[in-house]
């Protein structure tokens, strides 16, 4: 059967409609919003639709003018060879919805549900908007991670009160969760074709743990970064430029921001290489993953110089965990996780995952 083709879909095109499917999606989200945009298409008639038009065709003209799609054209090339149009188009279309159905979940939930992580970062929130710290009970906190609570402060400085504000902030967790599905496709396009690749963006915003939006919690900011890690990660070491390895670098620190518990990836990445350079000479090794080296050893001495000398932990708040967790109670709580981490992302996804590793590395074996 003869593929189907839109000889009008020109990328500016399908980046604009893109765009503006997202923004439909959100303002179809709210609680009059459908009816509000029926009775608006009801009044305009057919000018509303040419309304429509208009626009999407005025930014497709803007990127279609020389100056502008000359500084686009890097951009347009790449996305042809991600997909071309289509996905410019679909990819979108996966954000826009799951936007649209995570912000009517979480409207459903009009009250704190995990107490007291949604009172404490609320609070952080709030602290910051109103007076530009991070205070808890008037005392500075940074334990909890500093980009959470400085994402979800707008809800707070913009909203007319504190309720208002708690609603807003899962607005924007139900925004920036289901762009997840962007570096979701972009990693799964190494290894798969186009078709696959949206249908793992399209899993990535339909797993259980999706749920977290309507919570004001870190999980929400945490999980498309650590997707765009995962991302960076396999860039740098398909070629391991130092700016590639800065990259993942910044993105640890970005995550350990957000939960103290990220800087685990650091080891993590010092693995991935490892495992990816096996066989090779130790020298070459050292010698294309030495930003990674310096980087990693730098952030041991500072972390271990803060917990001599300043008393502060790299742990944060969770410090207390590992002061006063036995070595049997972190196996414990290690197969507790494993358990949830299989209802989180599904069944089939965790029971294949030994498999998919297993081939991944077959070619560095």
């Amino acid at each position: 059967m003869p593929a189907v083709r839109f000889p009008w879909l020109r990328p500016e095109t399908a980046i604009a409609l893109g765009v503006s499917l997202v923004v439909v999606a959100v303002a179809l989200s709210y609680p009059d919003g459908v009816a509000d945009v029926v009775r608006t298409l009801f009044r305009l008639g057919l000018l509303g639709v040419v309304a429509l038009a208009v626009g999407v065709s005025a930014v497709a003209l803007v990127l279609a003018l020389p100056g502008p799609r000359r500084l686009a054209e890097p951009a347009l090339k790449r996305l042809h060879a991600l997909g071309g149009p289509r996905v410019a188009v679909a990819l979108p279309l996966i954000v826009a919805i799951s936007i649209a159905l995570r912000i009517a979940l979480a409207h459903a939930a009009a009250f704190p549900r995990v107490f007291g992580d949604e009172l404490i970062y609320s609070s952080l929130a709030k602290s910051f908007a109103l007076g530009g710290d991070l205070l808890l009970r008037g005392d500075r906190q940074l334990g909890y991670g500093v980009v959470d609570p400085v994402f979800a402060s707008p809800a707070y400085a913009l909203a007319p009160d504190g309720a208002a504000a708690f609603v807003a902030i899962k607005d924007l967790n139900a925004l920036v969760m289901s762009l997840a599905a962007v570096p979701a496709y972009f990693l799964a396009r190494r290894v798969v074709s186009h078709r696959w690749s949206l249908a793992v963006a399209v899993l990535s915003v339909a797993v259980p743990a999706m749920n977290y939006t309507a919570l004001v919690m870190t999980e929400p900011v945490f999980y498309p970064g650590f997707l765009c890690l995962a991302l960076a990660l396999a860039l740098a070491l398909e070629r391991p430029t130092a700016r590639r390895q800065l990259l993942v670098l910044a993105l640890v620190v970005g995550l350990g921001a957000i939960r103290a518990q990220a800087f685990a990836f650091a080891p993590a990445v010092v693995t991935a290489v490892v495992l990816q350079a096996r066989g090779r000479p130790r020298r070459e090794l050292l010698a294309q993953y030495l930003p990674t080296w310096v980087a990693v050893a730098l952030g041991g001495v500072l972390a271990l110089a803060l917990r001599i000398v300043a008393g502060s932990s790299p742990l944060g708040a969770y410090d207390v965990l590992a002061r006063n967790y036995s070595a049997f109670d972190v196996v414990k709580w290690a197969a507790w996780n494993l358990v949830d981490l299989e209802l989180a992302v599904g069944v089939v996804a965790l029971a294949v995952l030994p498999v998919a590793a297993a081939r991944l590395l077959r070619p560095y074996a």
